[in-house]
């Protein structure tokens, strides 16, 4: 998984996308009815202004279609897609139609509190109230929208402030997106978090006040659904166990929702950090030609998750891909972060 060339895997019936030798990537598909993969990745944001030793996002578009082709994830979450402009269409619409090429739907939220406001004429009026937003894209030759029997919506994309109030004005303006979906007859809920990486005492308070709201939340979106289904917490929590002991992740945990890296029996790349921005590799602000591995005795850092709760976990994996002197292969290194990947039976 490591290699450059990607190479087919059976894991439960798992089919794993192909480069050939001309570098063409074909499309992956998860073909196992009884397994879910679910992919969490902080896409970097397309910034209007260049950022030094980041590649702009022309140079990163087509990554993500590469990426999408070998992963075969059955559910995408992605962080940091906004609004801007990158060319006539905005961030977030160029990658829906970059998803799109590769069998992947982009879920419109059916909720939407991220909508800029428009006067009487119609004429845009005012910034989008959201920031920083998540989205949430599917594979659709396996996975649907799973229709709800009571009205209720089955996706949205809502400010993290309508959730709880965290005490944080900076973080209640961040965006959750999450979507009821369903693969081979089976329902499930993913929830998409991005939230503020500000290291201070207060944005860490109010990160707690959501971890704690979170929960609560879910259980009453299932209530109101009249279903009790596995969920999926997923996305870039800016939070980790050595910095944070008692922070989001180890929250989440307290109410039920495990982390593959400890429970999956197979593991793939666990050595590597999921952000690329270590004491080691600061100075390449999130781009170092090669990843920072830990040694087995140190836990990387960990800032990206696919949470769940009532699923069983087979694999996890930290995706990095590489070329054989060990340097990042750039046709799939779309970001500062890394892909984080599991995959579940339920």
């Amino acid at each position: 998984m490591l290699k450059k060339l990607a190479c087919s895997i059976a894991t439960a019936g798992l089919v794993l996308g192909v480069t050939s030798s001309a570098g063409a990537v074909s499309p992956a598909v998860n073909t196992s009815p009884n397994a879910l993969k679910i992919s969490s990745y902080n896409v970097h944001k397309a910034t209007t202004t260049p950022e030094a030793g980041v590649p702009s996002w022309g140079e990163r578009r087509g990554r993500l279609a590469n990426y999408l082709a070998v992963s075969g994830a059955d559910v995408v979450s992605l962080q940091e897609t906004v609004g801007w402009d990158v060319g006539g269409v905005t961030h977030t619409q160029d990658i829906a139609n970059l998803a799109a090429q590769k069998g992947y739907t982009y879920v419109e939220p059916a909720l939407d509190e991220c909508v800029r406001p428009r006067d009487a004429a119609g004429q845009l009026a005012g910034a989008n109230p959201c920031d920083n937003t998540t989205s949430i894209l599917f594979n659709s030759a396996t996975t649907s929208i799973m229709p709800t029997s009571n009205g209720r919506a089955s996706s949205g994309e809502q400010l993290t402030g309508s959730i709880t109030d965290t005490g944080s004005a900076n973080e209640n303006r961040r965006s959750l997106s999450w979507v009821y979906l369903t693969k081979s007859g089976r329902n499930f809920f993913v929830v998409d978090v991005h939230t503020d990486s500000d290291k201070s005492a207060a944005a860490e308070a109010a990160r707690v006040r959501l971890a704690n709201a979170l929960p609560a939340w879910v259980d009453s979106m299932n209530a109101a659904r009249g279903v009790n289904l596995p969920v999926f917490i997923t996305g870039d929590l800016n939070s980790y166990k050595l910095r944070q002991p008692q922070g989001m992740q180890q929250i989440l945990a307290n109410a039920g929702f495990a982390d593959p890296y400890y429970t999956a029996p197979t593991k793939i790349g666990a050595r590597y950090a999921t952000v690329n921005v270590t004491p080691a590799t600061k100075k390449f602000n999130g781009f170092p030609p090669k990843p920072y591995k830990y040694s087995k005795k140190k836990e990387p850092s960990r800032i990206d998750y696919v949470l769940y709760r009532g699923a069983t976990p087979m694999v996890y994996e930290t995706v990095v891909k590489l070329n054989p002197n060990g340097t990042f292969d750039e046709n799939y290194r779309l970001s500062d972060h890394n892909a984080v990947e599991a995959t579940f039976t339920w």
